[in-house]
This record gives C-alpha cells, structure tokens and sequence, in this order.
C-alpha cells in the first residue's frame, strides 16, 4: 500500500463531510432569503436588497456544489486506493452508493424547481429538503464507510498514529504527551545545558 493512503483518505472524507454540511446550510438560508424575496411586493426598496442577497446566496451554493462534486471525485479515486488495499463490502461501500444519490438527488432538485408550478415558495422549499436530505444521506454513508476500513485497517485494535497529527487518522487529534516527552536526556543538549545553568543561578 502506498505511504500515506489511509491519512489521504481520512483527510478526503473529512473535506467532503465538511464541503457537503456546508452546502446543506446554504440551501437552507438561500431557500429562506427566497421566501423573504417572494413575500415582498414589487417595487418595494427591500426587495432590491433581498434580490441582491438571493444572488449572492445562489452564486455561494453554486461555488459550494462546485467544491462538493470536485471533493467527490477525489474521494471516488482515494476510496479506490483504499479498497485496493483493504477490500470492500459485497455490495460495494455505502459510502459511494451514498455519493451517488446524492448527485442523483441533486438533479432532482433541480428538477423539482422547474416543475413545481402550483407555489414558488413550495418550489424552494423542495428543493431544499430534498438537498438537506441528499446531504444527510451522504454524510451518513461517508461515516459508514469510514467506520468499515477503520475497522480494517487494524482489527481488534486502535488504528496506527498519523505521522503528522500523532493519533487517529480517522480522527485526528493533537499529539498526547506521554512519560517519553519528559526524560531530559533526549532532549536537544543545548537546551539541557541552559536548563542546567538556570538551576544552577537558582541554587546560587
């Protein structure tokens, strides 16, 4: 197995949980700063501003989906690596079945704004929920998959440090000290020597 794959993966399913909760949240408040616009009537000054917000709100979840499908990608091609060197379920992970519905609710959504005519304010919110919903659903799947080669990675044990943070790499944490970190005689011997010299000042 290649050095580094199980950091690489851990860190490509940290970036798209975070990349798809972060979309689930913008649909949310565009599909409220939607609602605010369609409740202003015409020619009234605050529904420039709620219109220029609603823009702004639509450029972000464009950006943000953007990002999703392109950590997606990368998260398709580490999950390869790994299952190379760990294997899969019979079936296949649920967390790339879990990216697909996603991208396959995603179309939906769309979708649903084009042919949803009886209400706007209906339209928006159906397509939030089934957005809200399409991220829920691959989070869970990512956390499923992340618990299964946890669980391969070392069985019956703790999974190996992370060079670079010291712990988990399924769940990085910052260093722990241990009992090591305290024996001065490993430690650089210019900074015994000050350590030394200081004693010696108290002393005196």
């Amino acid at each position: 197995m290649p050095p580094g794959t199980v950091t690489d993966w851990a860190a490509a399913t940290r970036r798209l949980i975070s990349g798809a909760v972060a979309y689930g949240i913008v649909a949310v408040v565009g599909a409220v700063v939607s609602t605010a616009l369609l409740a202003i009537p015409d020619g009234e000054p605050a529904k420039s501003f709620w219109a220029v917000l609603g823009g702004l709100l639509g450029w972000v979840a464009l950006g943000t989906l953007a990002v999703v499908v392109l950590l997606s990608i990368a998260w398709l091609r580490a999950t390869g690596r790994m299952s190379r060197a760990y294997g899969a379920p019979a079936n296949g992970h649920l967390g790339i079945w879990a990216v697909v519905t996603f991208l396959v609710l995603l179309v939906v959504s769309f979708v649903l704004g084009i042919m949803v005519i009886v209400s706007a304010e209906l339209a928006v919110w159906a397509q939030a929920v089934v957005r809200v919903v399409a991220v829920v659903l691959l989070v869970a799947g990512l956390r499923h998959t992340r618990a299964w080669f946890r669980g391969r990675v070392n069985p019956g044990g703790a999974v190996g440090a992370d060079l670079v943070s010291g712990g988990d790499p399924f769940a990085p944490k910052g260093p722990t000290p241990t009992s090591d970190d305290w024996d001065a005689s490993s430690w650089d011997p210019d900074i015994q020597r000050d350590i030394d010299r200081r004693r010696g000042k108290l002393h005196d």
